[in-house]
C-alpha cells in the first residue's frame, strides 16, 4: 500500500543499486561528450552517491521520531483519558514513564537536529545532480545544436 511505502523503517538499510544522473540512453545519444560522461561516472557519482544516501538515512530517522512522537503522545491521551475512569495505579504509572520517554525522543530530535542534517546533504546532493546537466542541456555551447 502506497500510504505505508513512506512510513520510516527501524532498521535503515541503504540501496545497493546507484543512481544515474543522465540515463545511459541519454548518454549514447551524444558521443562526443563521452569523457565528460565518464568524468561524471569517477568523479561526481561517489560525492553525489554518499550524499544521497546520508541524506536518506537522516530523512528516515527524523521520521521514525516524528512517528514516535505522534502515536506515543496518543497512547498518551489514552491513558490519561482511562486512569481516572478506570482508576488504576499501573495505567498512571504506565502514562508517566511515557511521558518520560517521549521528553527524551523529543530532547534528542531538538539536540540533533536530524531535520536540519537531511535537509543539508538532500541540498548538497541535489546541487550535485544538476551540476551535469548544466553543461549537457541544449543550447549550451558544449552541446552541438
Amino acid at each position: 500500500m502506497t500510504l505505508f511505502k513512506r512510513l520510516p523503517r527501524l532498521r535503515w538499510k541503504a540501496s545497493e543499486a546507484q543512481e544515474e544522473i543522465i540515463p545511459p540512453d541519454v548518454q549514447t545519444q551524444c558521443p562526443e561528450l563521452a569523457t565528460d560522461f565518464k568524468l561524471l561516472a569517477e568523479e561526481l557519482m561517489p560525492h553525489f552517491s554518499e550524499l544521497d544516501a546520508s541524506g536518506l538515512r537522516l530523512q528516515n530517522e527524523f521520521r521514525l521520531e516524528q512517528v514516535l512522537l505522534i502515536f506515543g503522545a496518543a497512547l498518551a491521551t489514552i491513558l490519561g483519558a482511562l486512569h481516572p475512569s478506570v482508576g488504576a495505579v499501573w495505567i498512571g504509572i504506565t502514562e508517566s514513564v511515557l511521558a518520560a520517554a517521549l521528553s527524551a525522543v523529543a530532547m534528542r530530535a531538538k539536540t540533533t537536529r536530524v531535520q536540519q542534517g537531511y535537509f543539508t546533504d538532500r541540498l548538497k546532493a541535489e546541487k550535485h545532480r544538476t551540476k551535469p546537466t548544466l553543461n549537457t542541456s541544449p543550447g549550451s555551447p558544449r552541446v552541438p545544436r
